[in-house]
């Protein structure tokens, strides 16, 4: 029996234990796929696509935490799956913001892993929040061949302009752009003082925008933009005010339609996807064929969002642990539920990431919070006893045959069974949780001994612990201790222990 995820221990049949330590934890970054996202508009959601390169399973979780610069705290939101990509939309935000901080992290086997990989916290991506211009609304442009080049007025007077000087970073020539991806980004490599940098113009469609300027980086995000074709005009000017030739860029704006996701009309305010999947591997000449589906809802209904996502898989099987997954949760500003296969994270010690089919209940009240869960952390698997008893007619010893490998063997039992094991647990938290705080926990773990007939020692197991976290400086200063106290029985075939058991053991009367 594997309690992984929890604080246990063996020793005889009673164990005490008391565990503390400063933990600093690096794992080994997956390899992630992202081109990151550094100009958004304001006042629209800010939509975010990571790819991991591997097999990733419906129970692998993503992450993006996300903070207006300056902020002690993040916030975060659970991104969407789709396939090996994941998506998620960080709400909209105001102009008066700025900058935006985030970072990713991914639950995959019981892992977390990061990105960035170092130091996440204080060290994130940042996008840029651009604000929405009144009336900058741009509109479609009659198709201009994309061979045929306007020439300016009085270009006769105009400097000609080495692309040395310059490299358009986006859009590509005559690119074909969603509406939400467009992004006008241009690097330069003048001399100090060629230009004046704050007297460039940048026109789209004819129309004079303002763009984010710097002496290496000219960048633009159109707050709107249609379908169709557009144009963009670049002018800069030297210090003696002599002005270079325009450099010009075409591209084209798709639908705005994103595949993948299904808006529901029978259900207000929900979208959601389903994908199936078959494989087909041989190994050896083993061949193993897998078919799996799943998908995802989410929605929103008053101040409740709500949303449920599944897998399942042919792989399957009554004799192995659960491979099928599902989980639906119900989200508001002071509490969340989460029934299903949830992860509950109390502290590193006690509880991080265990996989629970049941619920987890969260309530949050600012500077006291509360986190419930109870659940099936296993379920039974029948051993398989031998049934062909042998007797060797000269010794009378007994044996048994195992039909699945050929051989004699002296243990009636071929395979152990796996108990149901079910666990409780409940953490109280003063302060913030991502910030400065103190946590008490608690769980209990058992064994159900009526659940199979032929198993290992049945344990039952009782956990309690505190963990003290101290942040301040903006987030940039953490220290975070934890502490956990194991009262493992190690054997409760005979029944639980009682206290005289307990008593007899400390050597009290």
């Amino acid at each position: 029996m594997i309690y992984d995820g929890l604080m246990m221990k063996n020793k005889w049949l009673l164990l005490f234990g008391m565990v503390f330590c400063f933990t600093t934890i690096s794992f080994a970054q997956p390899r992630f796929i992202y081109n990151p996202v550094f100009f958004a508009r304001a006042d629209q959601p800010i939509e975010i696509s990571i790819r991991i390169d591997g097999n990733v399973s419906a129970s692998d979780e993503m992450r993006i935490y996300f903070r207006t610069k300056g902020n002690e705290s993040y916030d975060y939101i659970v991104s969407e799956k789709y396939g090996e990509e994941f998506r998620g939309s960080i709400p909209a935000q105001s102009a008066s913001v700025g900058k935006i901080e985030y970072f990713f992290t991914f639950l995959y086997g019981g892992n977390i892993y990061t990105l960035p990989e170092s130091n996440p916290y204080y060290e994130p991506f940042e996008i840029q929040i651009t604000p929405v211009e009144p009336g900058n609304t741009i509109t479609v442009r009659q198709p201009v061949s994309p061979l045929v080049a306007k020439k300016p007025r009085n270009s006769g007077n105009l400097l000609s302009l080495s692309t040395e000087k310059y490299l358009i970073l986006s859009p590509e020539n005559e690119e074909r752009l969603m509406g939400e991806d467009v992004v006008i980004a241009v690097s330069l490599f003048f001399e100090t003082g060629e230009i004046d940098i704050y007297k460039t113009k940048l026109l789209l469609d004819g129309r004079q925008v303002k763009p984010e300027l710097s002496e290496n980086l000219i960048t633009y995000v159109p707050p709107h933009i249609s379908e169709g074709r557009h144009e963009v005009d670049l002018n800069f000017i030297r210090s003696d005010g002599k002005e270079y030739e325009p450099v010009r860029r075409r591209f084209q704006v798709m639908s705005a339609r994103r595949g993948g996701m299904v808006t529901l009309p029978f259900v207000s305010g929900a979208s959601g996807n389903i994908y199936a999947e078959s494989r087909s591997e041989s190994y050896s000449g083993i061949r193993q064929n897998t078919n799996l589906t799943g998908g995802r809802l989410r929605g929103k209904t008053g101040f409740l969002h709500y949303g449920t996502r599944f897998y399942i898989t042919s792989l399957e099987n009554k004799n192995f642990q659960p491979r099928n997954r599902f989980l639906f949760w119900v989200e508001a500003k002071f509490f969340n539920l989460y029934g299903g296969d949830t992860s509950p994270r109390f502290s590193e010690l006690i509880l991080y990431g265990k996989r629970i089919r049941g619920f987890n209940v969260q309530l949050n009240l600012k500077l006291i919070n509360f986190d419930f869960v109870m659940g099936q952390t296993y379920r039974s698997v029948k051993g398989i006893s031998l049934n062909q008893l042998i007797i060797d007619p000269a010794t009378q010893d007994t044996s048994y045959y195992n039909p699945a490998t050929g051989d004699t063997v002296q243990n009636p039992i071929s395979r152990y069974g796996t108990y149901d094991q079910n666990l409780l647990g409940l953490k109280v938290t003063f302060g913030r949780r991502r910030g400065s705080h103190l946590g008490f926990s608690a769980i209990k773990v058992k064994d159900d001994i009526n659940s199979i007939q032929s198993g290992l020692k049945p344990k039952d197991n009782v956990v309690v612990g505190s963990d003290l976290q101290i942040a301040m400086f903006s987030n940039r200063f953490r220290w975070k201790t934890e502490g956990a106290f194991s009262i493992l029985t190690d054997d409760i075939s005979g029944g639980s222990l009682t206290k005289s058991n307990i008593d007899s053991l400390t050597g009290e009367s």
